[in-house]
Protein backbone atom coordinates (compact mmCIF):
# COMPACT_ATOMS: atom_id res chain seq x y z
CA UNK A 1 0.00 0.00 0.00
CA UNK A 2 2.69 2.30 1.26
CA UNK A 3 4.37 1.49 -2.58
CA UNK A 4 1.34 2.35 -4.82
CA UNK A 5 1.06 6.16 -2.17
CA UNK A 6 4.63 6.50 -3.02
CA UNK A 7 3.57 5.98 -6.93
CA UNK A 8 0.94 8.39 -6.94
CA UNK A 9 3.00 11.03 -5.15
CA UNK A 10 5.65 11.04 -7.52
CA UNK A 11 3.44 11.24 -10.61
CA UNK A 12 1.64 13.74 -8.71
CA UNK A 13 4.92 15.51 -8.73
CA UNK A 14 5.45 15.35 -12.31
CA UNK A 15 2.06 16.38 -13.43
CA UNK A 16 3.07 19.34 -11.24
CA UNK A 17 6.30 20.01 -12.53
CA UNK A 18 5.11 19.63 -16.02
CA UNK A 19 2.02 22.31 -15.84
CA UNK A 20 4.80 24.80 -14.17
CA UNK A 21 7.37 24.11 -17.24
CA UNK A 22 4.42 24.98 -19.53
CA UNK A 23 3.77 27.77 -17.97
CA UNK A 24 7.28 28.90 -18.09
CA UNK A 25 7.53 27.60 -21.51
CA UNK A 26 4.61 30.02 -22.10
CA UNK A 27 5.45 32.79 -20.43
CA UNK A 28 8.66 32.86 -23.08
CA UNK A 29 6.75 32.40 -26.05
CA UNK A 30 4.86 35.37 -27.36
CA UNK A 31 2.58 35.68 -30.40
CA UNK A 32 3.07 38.91 -32.17
CA UNK A 33 6.13 39.74 -28.97
CA UNK A 34 3.59 40.30 -26.12
CA UNK A 35 5.93 40.91 -23.20
CA UNK A 36 9.14 41.52 -24.66
CA UNK A 37 11.75 43.85 -23.61
CA UNK A 38 11.25 46.87 -25.56
CA UNK A 39 14.38 46.41 -27.79
CA UNK A 40 13.31 42.68 -28.70
CA UNK A 41 10.08 44.24 -29.34
CA UNK A 42 11.69 46.77 -31.82
CA UNK A 43 13.53 44.02 -33.56
CA UNK A 44 10.48 41.96 -33.90
CA UNK A 45 8.62 44.50 -35.58
CA UNK A 46 11.50 44.89 -38.30
CA UNK A 47 10.82 41.27 -38.97
CA UNK A 48 7.03 41.96 -39.62
CA UNK A 49 7.90 44.99 -41.01
CA UNK A 50 10.27 43.66 -43.80
CA UNK A 51 8.02 41.03 -44.41
CA UNK A 52 5.45 42.88 -45.54
CA UNK A 53 7.54 44.83 -47.47
CA UNK A 54 8.85 42.10 -49.38
CA UNK A 55 4.91 41.08 -49.75
CA UNK A 56 4.13 44.50 -51.13
CA UNK A 57 6.85 44.05 -53.82
CA UNK A 58 6.19 40.66 -54.97
CA UNK A 59 2.64 41.49 -55.71
CA UNK A 60 3.36 44.74 -57.57
CA UNK A 61 6.06 42.40 -59.62
CA UNK A 62 3.49 39.67 -60.03
CA UNK A 63 1.29 41.55 -60.86
CA UNK A 64 3.16 43.68 -64.03
CA UNK A 65 4.84 40.22 -65.03
CA UNK A 66 0.91 38.68 -65.25
CA UNK A 67 0.06 41.90 -67.02
CA UNK A 68 2.17 42.52 -69.40
CA UNK A 69 2.50 38.70 -70.10
CA UNK A 70 -1.48 38.08 -70.87
CA UNK A 71 -2.26 36.41 -67.24
CA UNK A 72 0.60 33.98 -67.56
CA UNK A 73 3.42 33.51 -65.52
CA UNK A 74 5.50 30.49 -65.90
CA UNK A 75 6.96 27.90 -63.88
CA UNK A 76 10.54 28.85 -64.03
CA UNK A 77 9.70 32.57 -63.37
CA UNK A 78 7.53 31.22 -60.27
CA UNK A 79 4.55 30.95 -61.28
CA UNK A 80 2.50 27.57 -62.79
CA UNK A 81 2.36 27.60 -66.70
CA UNK A 82 5.05 25.45 -68.43
CA UNK A 83 6.96 27.22 -71.02
CA UNK A 84 6.66 24.72 -73.99
CA UNK A 85 4.29 25.25 -76.67
CA UNK A 86 4.32 28.50 -75.96
CA UNK A 87 5.71 31.43 -78.76
CA UNK A 88 6.85 35.02 -77.84
CA UNK A 89 6.57 38.06 -79.45
CA UNK A 90 9.43 40.74 -78.66
CA UNK A 91 7.77 44.37 -77.58
CA UNK A 92 10.17 47.44 -77.51
CA UNK A 93 9.82 49.02 -74.15
CA UNK A 94 11.16 52.18 -71.89
CA UNK A 95 13.18 48.97 -70.26
CA UNK A 96 14.50 46.97 -73.38
CA UNK A 97 12.72 44.28 -75.12
CA UNK A 98 10.01 42.18 -73.37
CA UNK A 99 9.34 39.26 -74.29
CA UNK A 100 5.44 38.03 -74.15
CA UNK A 101 3.68 35.09 -74.98
CA UNK A 102 1.16 35.25 -77.96
CA UNK A 103 -2.38 34.98 -76.41
CA UNK A 104 -4.17 34.85 -79.58
CA UNK A 105 -2.94 32.93 -82.64
CA UNK A 106 -3.90 32.06 -86.02
CA UNK A 107 -6.66 29.31 -86.50
CA UNK A 108 -5.53 25.72 -86.71
CA UNK A 109 -7.00 22.94 -88.19
CA UNK A 110 -10.81 22.29 -89.40
CA UNK A 111 -13.73 22.85 -87.92
CA UNK A 112 -16.57 20.28 -88.75
CA UNK A 113 -15.85 21.13 -92.41
CA UNK A 114 -17.87 24.55 -92.37
CA UNK A 115 -14.32 26.44 -91.62
CA UNK A 116 -11.06 26.27 -92.50
CA UNK A 117 -7.50 27.02 -91.49
CA UNK A 118 -5.16 27.40 -94.79
CA UNK A 119 -6.29 29.68 -97.80
CA UNK A 120 -7.53 29.19 -100.04
CA UNK A 121 -10.21 27.75 -98.21
CA UNK A 122 -9.56 30.26 -95.63
CA UNK A 123 -12.07 31.45 -93.43
CA UNK A 124 -14.82 29.03 -95.51
CA UNK A 125 -15.62 28.51 -99.27
CA UNK A 126 -17.95 31.32 -100.43
CA UNK A 127 -16.36 34.01 -98.04
CA UNK A 128 -18.33 35.64 -96.64
CA UNK A 129 -21.60 34.20 -97.88
CA UNK A 130 -23.03 30.45 -97.11
CA UNK A 131 -24.43 28.83 -99.68
CA UNK A 132 -27.50 30.30 -100.91
CA UNK A 133 -27.08 33.26 -98.95
CA UNK A 134 -26.92 36.79 -100.29
CA UNK A 135 -25.70 38.72 -96.06
CA UNK A 136 -22.27 38.21 -94.98
CA UNK A 137 -22.19 35.93 -92.29
CA UNK A 138 -18.29 37.55 -90.49
CA UNK A 139 -18.40 35.38 -87.19
CA UNK A 140 -16.67 32.09 -87.26
CA UNK A 141 -13.61 30.83 -86.79
CA UNK A 142 -10.67 33.33 -87.12
CA UNK A 143 -7.70 32.51 -83.93
CA UNK A 144 -7.15 30.64 -80.95
CA UNK A 145 -6.97 31.94 -77.92
CA UNK A 146 -4.09 30.78 -75.38
CA UNK A 147 -6.17 33.12 -72.50
CA UNK A 148 -6.21 31.56 -68.98
CA UNK A 149 -8.67 31.57 -66.32
CA UNK A 150 -8.49 33.88 -64.07
CA UNK A 151 -9.86 32.19 -61.11
CA UNK A 152 -7.94 28.87 -59.28
CA UNK A 153 -11.66 27.32 -58.71
CA UNK A 154 -14.59 27.28 -61.41
CA UNK A 155 -18.16 26.34 -60.22
CA UNK A 156 -16.60 24.39 -57.65
CA UNK A 157 -13.92 22.87 -59.33
CA UNK A 158 -9.95 23.56 -59.37
CA UNK A 159 -8.31 24.69 -62.58
CA UNK A 160 -5.16 23.52 -62.99
CA UNK A 161 -3.40 26.50 -65.04
CA UNK A 162 -4.84 30.38 -63.91
CA UNK A 163 -3.94 33.90 -63.23
CA UNK A 164 -4.57 33.18 -59.59
CA UNK A 165 -2.62 30.39 -59.10
CA UNK A 166 0.36 31.81 -61.00
CA UNK A 167 0.16 35.20 -59.14
CA UNK A 168 -0.19 33.57 -55.48
CA UNK A 169 2.14 30.74 -56.36
CA UNK A 170 5.10 33.80 -57.71
CA UNK A 171 4.50 35.90 -54.80
CA UNK A 172 4.86 33.28 -52.30
CA UNK A 173 8.13 32.59 -53.63
CA UNK A 174 9.60 35.90 -54.38
CA UNK A 175 8.29 37.40 -50.66
CA UNK A 176 9.96 34.12 -49.52
CA UNK A 177 13.55 34.85 -51.85
CA UNK A 178 13.08 39.04 -50.90
CA UNK A 179 13.86 38.71 -46.96
CA UNK A 180 17.16 39.44 -45.84
CA UNK A 181 17.84 36.70 -42.57
CA UNK A 182 21.72 37.30 -41.97
CA UNK A 183 20.55 41.21 -41.51
CA UNK A 184 18.43 40.45 -38.38
CA UNK A 185 21.15 37.49 -37.44
CA UNK A 186 23.23 40.56 -37.09
CA UNK A 187 21.02 41.56 -34.19
CA UNK A 188 20.62 38.60 -32.36
CA UNK A 189 17.31 37.84 -33.85
CA UNK A 190 17.51 33.91 -35.26
CA UNK A 191 14.55 33.27 -37.63
CA UNK A 192 13.09 29.57 -38.37
CA UNK A 193 10.99 29.91 -41.57
CA UNK A 194 8.03 27.33 -42.38
CA UNK A 195 6.60 27.06 -45.91
CA UNK A 196 5.00 29.98 -47.42
CA UNK A 197 1.78 30.54 -49.10
CA UNK A 198 -0.62 32.99 -50.61
CA UNK A 199 -3.92 33.76 -51.17
CA UNK A 200 -5.06 36.71 -53.01
CA UNK A 201 -8.70 38.25 -52.42
CA UNK A 202 -10.87 40.43 -55.01
CA UNK A 203 -13.52 40.25 -56.89
CA UNK A 204 -15.18 36.98 -57.91
CA UNK A 205 -18.53 37.72 -59.23
CA UNK A 206 -19.72 40.41 -61.84
CA UNK A 207 -21.58 42.29 -59.19
CA UNK A 208 -18.25 42.96 -57.15
CA UNK A 209 -16.74 44.35 -60.01
CA UNK A 210 -18.45 47.46 -59.99
CA UNK A 211 -17.19 48.53 -56.53
CA UNK A 212 -13.89 46.33 -57.13
CA UNK A 213 -10.84 48.62 -55.81
CA UNK A 214 -8.04 46.41 -54.47
CA UNK A 215 -6.30 43.38 -54.92
CA UNK A 216 -5.31 41.64 -51.09
CA UNK A 217 -2.47 39.16 -50.59
CA UNK A 218 -2.74 37.12 -47.97
CA UNK A 219 0.39 35.67 -46.57
CA UNK A 220 0.32 32.52 -43.76
CA UNK A 221 4.15 32.35 -43.15
CA UNK A 222 4.94 30.39 -39.97
CA UNK A 223 8.02 32.26 -38.52
CA UNK A 224 9.64 31.53 -35.28
CA UNK A 225 11.68 34.29 -34.14
CA UNK A 226 14.10 34.11 -31.20
CA UNK A 227 15.76 36.97 -29.44
CA UNK A 228 18.87 37.40 -27.54
CA UNK A 229 16.88 37.25 -24.58
CA UNK A 230 15.60 33.53 -25.69
CA UNK A 231 12.20 34.67 -26.07
CA UNK A 232 10.13 33.04 -28.30
CA UNK A 233 8.13 34.90 -30.94
CA UNK A 234 5.46 33.07 -33.83
CA UNK A 235 4.51 35.33 -36.79
CA UNK A 236 2.35 33.79 -39.23
CA UNK A 237 -0.11 35.85 -41.05
CA UNK A 238 0.66 38.73 -43.16
CA UNK A 239 -0.97 40.89 -45.27
CA UNK A 240 -1.02 44.19 -47.87
CA UNK A 241 -3.23 44.92 -50.97
CA UNK A 242 -2.49 47.22 -54.13
CA UNK A 243 -4.92 49.34 -55.43
CA UNK A 244 -5.87 47.23 -59.09
CA UNK A 245 -9.08 46.37 -60.28
CA UNK A 246 -7.53 42.95 -61.45
CA UNK A 247 -10.80 41.16 -62.31
CA UNK A 248 -12.35 44.14 -64.24
CA UNK A 249 -9.45 44.63 -66.15
CA UNK A 250 -9.20 40.86 -67.07
CA UNK A 251 -12.80 40.67 -68.37
CA UNK A 252 -12.42 43.37 -70.69
CA UNK A 253 -9.42 41.49 -72.39
CA UNK A 254 -11.31 38.54 -72.32
CA UNK A 255 -14.18 40.08 -74.03
CA UNK A 256 -11.32 41.59 -76.10
CA UNK A 257 -10.23 37.94 -77.04
CA UNK A 258 -13.74 36.52 -77.43
CA UNK A 259 -14.30 39.32 -80.42
CA UNK A 260 -11.14 39.07 -82.05
CA UNK A 261 -11.00 35.29 -82.47
CA UNK A 262 -14.97 35.03 -83.61
CA UNK A 263 -15.42 38.27 -85.54
CA UNK A 264 -13.14 39.10 -88.34
CA UNK A 265 -15.07 42.23 -88.39
CA UNK A 266 -14.71 43.06 -84.60
CA UNK A 267 -12.01 46.52 -83.57
CA UNK A 268 -10.78 46.31 -80.14
CA UNK A 269 -12.34 49.81 -78.67
CA UNK A 270 -11.96 51.16 -75.23
CA UNK A 271 -14.82 49.75 -72.67
CA UNK A 272 -15.54 49.94 -68.52
CA UNK A 273 -13.44 52.99 -68.42
CA UNK A 274 -10.73 51.83 -69.92
CA UNK A 275 -8.20 52.30 -72.38
CA UNK A 276 -7.06 50.10 -75.15
CA UNK A 277 -3.97 50.95 -77.36
CA UNK A 278 -3.11 48.81 -80.20
CA UNK A 279 1.35 48.23 -81.02
CA UNK A 280 2.23 47.27 -84.24
CA UNK A 281 5.47 44.92 -83.56
CA UNK A 282 6.78 43.56 -87.19
CA UNK A 283 3.68 41.52 -88.69
CA UNK A 284 2.29 41.21 -85.18
CA UNK A 285 0.92 42.94 -82.77
CA UNK A 286 0.28 44.08 -79.10
CA UNK A 287 -3.86 45.26 -77.37
CA UNK A 288 -2.21 47.27 -74.46
CA UNK A 289 -5.91 47.25 -72.31
CA UNK A 290 -4.96 49.84 -69.12
CA UNK A 291 -6.87 50.78 -66.10
CA UNK A 292 -6.71 54.60 -65.15
CA UNK A 293 -7.77 53.51 -61.75
CA UNK A 294 -5.35 50.88 -60.94
CA UNK A 295 -1.99 51.27 -60.32
CA UNK A 296 1.06 48.65 -60.07
CA UNK A 297 4.89 50.13 -59.16
CA UNK A 298 3.59 54.15 -59.88
CA UNK A 299 1.97 53.14 -62.95
CA UNK A 300 -1.19 52.19 -64.50
CA UNK A 301 -1.76 48.87 -64.97
CA UNK A 302 -2.07 47.18 -67.95
CA UNK A 303 -3.12 43.62 -69.58
CA UNK A 304 -1.22 43.11 -72.80
CA UNK A 305 -2.84 40.94 -75.23
CA UNK A 306 0.12 39.88 -78.19
CA UNK A 307 -1.49 38.75 -81.34
CA UNK A 308 0.42 36.69 -84.34
CA UNK A 309 -0.10 37.90 -87.56
CA UNK A 310 -3.26 36.29 -89.12
CA UNK A 311 -4.05 36.20 -92.85
CA UNK A 312 -6.96 38.45 -94.37
CA UNK A 313 -10.39 36.83 -95.60
CA UNK A 314 -10.43 37.57 -99.61
CA UNK A 315 -15.03 37.92 -100.38
CA UNK A 316 -15.53 35.85 -103.06
CA UNK A 317 -15.45 37.17 -106.15
CA UNK A 318 -18.88 36.41 -108.20
CA UNK A 319 -17.63 34.95 -111.58
CA UNK A 320 -20.65 35.85 -113.40
CA UNK A 321 -19.70 38.88 -115.22
CA UNK A 322 -16.79 37.36 -116.22
CA UNK A 323 -18.25 34.83 -117.79
CA UNK A 324 -20.03 37.41 -120.20
CA UNK A 325 -17.21 38.92 -121.36
CA UNK A 326 -14.45 37.94 -123.31
CA UNK A 327 -11.31 39.29 -123.98
CA UNK A 328 -8.92 39.88 -126.73
CA UNK A 329 -5.16 39.61 -128.32
CA UNK A 330 -4.63 42.44 -130.58
CA UNK A 331 -3.17 41.25 -134.23
CA UNK A 332 0.49 42.42 -133.36
CA UNK A 333 0.06 40.12 -130.07
CA UNK A 334 -0.27 43.26 -127.52
CA UNK A 335 -3.22 41.24 -125.05
CA UNK A 336 -5.43 42.55 -122.38
CA UNK A 337 -3.73 44.06 -119.66
CA UNK A 338 -5.11 42.95 -116.08
CA UNK A 339 -3.72 45.02 -113.00
CA UNK A 340 -4.80 45.95 -109.57
CA UNK A 341 -5.81 49.59 -108.35
CA UNK A 342 -6.85 49.91 -104.88
CA UNK A 343 -9.51 47.78 -104.66
CA UNK A 344 -10.88 47.31 -108.25
CA UNK A 345 -9.23 44.67 -110.82
CA UNK A 346 -9.03 46.19 -114.21
CA UNK A 347 -9.39 44.42 -117.44
CA UNK A 348 -7.57 46.82 -120.33
CA UNK A 349 -8.69 45.28 -123.47
CA UNK A 350 -6.62 46.34 -127.02
CA UNK A 351 -9.90 46.06 -128.73
CA UNK A 352 -13.28 45.88 -126.07
CA UNK A 353 -16.61 44.71 -127.96
CA UNK A 354 -19.47 46.72 -128.08
CA UNK A 355 -21.45 47.48 -124.83
CA UNK A 356 -18.24 46.07 -122.62
CA UNK A 357 -16.80 49.07 -120.38
CA UNK A 358 -13.21 49.87 -120.98
CA UNK A 359 -11.26 49.18 -118.62
CA UNK A 360 -13.39 46.41 -117.45
CA UNK A 361 -13.50 46.70 -113.51
CA UNK A 362 -13.95 44.38 -110.91
CA UNK A 363 -14.75 45.44 -107.35
CA UNK A 364 -12.60 43.89 -104.45
CA UNK A 365 -12.87 43.10 -101.03
CA UNK A 366 -11.58 41.60 -98.05
CA UNK A 367 -11.69 41.69 -94.15
CA UNK A 368 -8.76 41.52 -92.09
CA UNK A 369 -9.22 39.79 -88.00
CA UNK A 370 -6.25 41.68 -87.11
CA UNK A 371 -7.55 45.24 -88.38
CA UNK A 372 -4.39 45.26 -90.80
CA UNK A 373 -5.02 47.62 -94.63
CA UNK A 374 -5.53 44.82 -96.95
CA UNK A 375 -4.21 45.48 -100.33
CA UNK A 376 -4.81 43.55 -103.72
CA UNK A 377 -2.58 41.62 -106.30
CA UNK A 378 -3.49 39.98 -109.30
CA UNK A 379 -1.07 37.30 -111.82
CA UNK A 380 -1.99 35.79 -115.00
CA UNK A 381 -0.78 32.83 -114.97
CA UNK A 382 1.79 31.72 -117.86
CA UNK A 383 2.39 35.62 -118.00
CA UNK A 384 5.26 37.50 -117.27
CA UNK A 385 3.61 41.15 -117.96
CA UNK A 386 0.10 39.73 -116.70
CA UNK A 387 -1.17 39.99 -120.32
CA UNK A 388 -4.24 37.67 -121.82
CA UNK A 389 -1.76 37.39 -124.51
CA UNK A 390 -3.32 33.82 -125.67
CA UNK A 391 -6.27 32.81 -127.24
CA UNK A 392 -8.34 30.24 -125.32
CA UNK A 393 -9.65 30.10 -121.22
CA UNK A 394 -6.87 31.62 -119.75
CA UNK A 395 -6.46 31.57 -115.30
CA UNK A 396 -6.14 34.55 -113.28
CA UNK A 397 -5.47 34.60 -109.41
CA UNK A 398 -6.06 37.29 -107.22
CA UNK A 399 -4.27 37.96 -103.76
CA UNK A 400 -5.48 39.56 -101.02
CA UNK A 401 -2.50 40.54 -98.23
CA UNK A 402 -2.40 42.42 -95.26
CA UNK A 403 0.79 44.18 -96.59
CA UNK A 404 3.23 42.72 -94.02
CA UNK A 405 5.22 41.84 -96.96
CA UNK A 406 5.95 37.79 -95.57
CA UNK A 407 5.72 35.02 -97.30
CA UNK A 408 2.80 33.73 -100.12
CA UNK A 409 0.80 31.74 -96.87
CA UNK A 410 0.47 35.47 -95.96
CA UNK A 411 -2.76 35.78 -99.12
CA UNK A 412 -5.87 34.46 -99.29
CA UNK A 413 -6.37 33.74 -102.90
CA UNK A 414 -9.17 32.52 -105.74
CA UNK A 415 -8.64 31.56 -109.26
CA UNK A 416 -10.62 32.90 -112.00
CA UNK A 417 -11.25 31.72 -115.59
CA UNK A 418 -11.94 34.09 -118.33
CA UNK A 419 -12.18 34.15 -122.30
CA UNK A 420 -9.61 35.52 -124.73
CA UNK A 421 -10.11 35.56 -128.45
CA UNK A 422 -8.30 37.26 -131.46
CA UNK A 423 -9.70 41.48 -131.95
CA UNK A 424 -12.53 41.04 -134.69
CA UNK A 425 -11.25 42.52 -138.20
CA UNK A 426 -13.19 45.81 -138.61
Amino acid sequence: MRGQITVFILIGIMVVVAFAMTLYAGSRLGLGGKGLKEGERAGVSEIEDAVRSCLNIALGEGLARAGRQGGIIFSDEGGVFPREGFDFLGVPSAGGIVETPFIVLPPQGDVGGLFFADVPLYPFDGFPFPPNEEVPFLTGYYGISRLPPLYRVSEGESVQNSVQAALESFVAQKSAECMDWASFAQKGLEVSAGQPSVVLLFAQRQDQFVGEQFVTAQLTWPLEVETPGLDKVVLTDFSVRVPVRLASVYYVAKSIVDGDVTDVTYVPSPQGGMQVEEITVGDDSVIKVSDPQSAVQGVPFSFWIARKNRVPGLWHIDEAPLERVVFHVAPEGRGTRVTVDGNFLRFSDPCPEGGVPSPFVVELNASDPDEDAVRFEVQVVGSVQNELNEIGERRIRVFAGDGSGGPSSRFDSQELKVGVALCPVR
